[in-house]
């Protein structure tokens, strides 16, 4: 991957340390099944803020490309995919699943 890539959607786990395939559960509520099994979205947990010093220097040029904030989208309570800018093409609610 292209150095500025490796600093984007980072699978992090806010106790630190490594994530087990059991710390992937989603539970942080972005979708339900609705009537007839239709697929429900609902908000998650999805955290605006500005890049870190250290993502505006790893993204260099290309960050004004990705819009002036990004997201940390939590999975459930520890385990979130840090650094999804604004612009990416991927919103928090494309990872609804029921």
């Amino acid at each position: 991957r292209p150095p500025e890539i490796k600093s984007i959607v980072l699978m992090t786990n806010s106790n630190g340390g490594q994530l087990a395939e059991s710390d992937l559960a989603v539970a942080a509520r972005w979708g339900v099944s609705g009537q007839g099994g239709a697929c429900m979205p609902r908000p998650g947990k999805a955290v605006e803020r500005a890049y870190t010093p250290d993502e505006c220097a790893a993204l260099g040029d290309g960050l004004a490309h990705l819009g002036e904030t990004t997201f940390d989208v939590y999975l459930n309570d520890h385990a979130y995919w840090q650094n999804v800018p604004r612009r990416s093409g991927t919103t928090p609610s494309a990872v609804t699943k029921c």
